[in-house]
């Protein structure tokens, strides 16, 4: 039996199987852990059937099983959605001291976020730094 492997574009084809609700939610559990093994049946009380539900189950292993999956962290949605909340408490103008403490993050983990929220027009630079545009 194979571990399926395929960084690129796998949360694309279970999604098509399953649906976008259980694939986020079997990203939710079971992302970035060690392979999880995707019977060619599926019981009813497998744990991936309890978190997915019965018929996301059914699917996935007509579609896939048997075989081990590795799933994804989504790392980088992870990140953006730090980003997304660094860009709203700077909005509302918490200081990187205080955004560092509620995020658990350091004050230079919150300056780069900032400074890539900038670059991508989350926070506009007129709240800190001066760009070439704006001056």
């Amino acid at each position: 039996m194979s571990t399926l492997v395929k960084p690129n574009g796998l949360i694309e084809d279970i999604a098509q199987e399953i649906g976008f609700e259980a694939t986020m939610r079997l990203i939710a559990i079971y992302g970035g852990r060690s392979p999880l093994y995707i019977p060619g049946e599926a019981p009813e009380d497998h744990p991936v059937a309890r978190v997915i539900g019965s018929s996301a189950m059914r699917r996935l292993c007509e579609s896939i099983g048997p075989t081990h999956l590795r799933v994804p962290d989504l790392a980088e949605f992870q990140r953006l959605r730090t980003l997304r909340s660094i860009s709203n408490l700077v909005v509302s103008g918490y200081t990187v001291d205080a955004i560092g403490t509620l995020l658990g993050l350091s004050a230079r983990q919150v300056h780069r976020y900032r400074v890539q929220a900038e670059e991508i027009g989350l926070i506009p630079t007129v709240l800190g730094r001066a760009s070439s545009e704006n001056l």
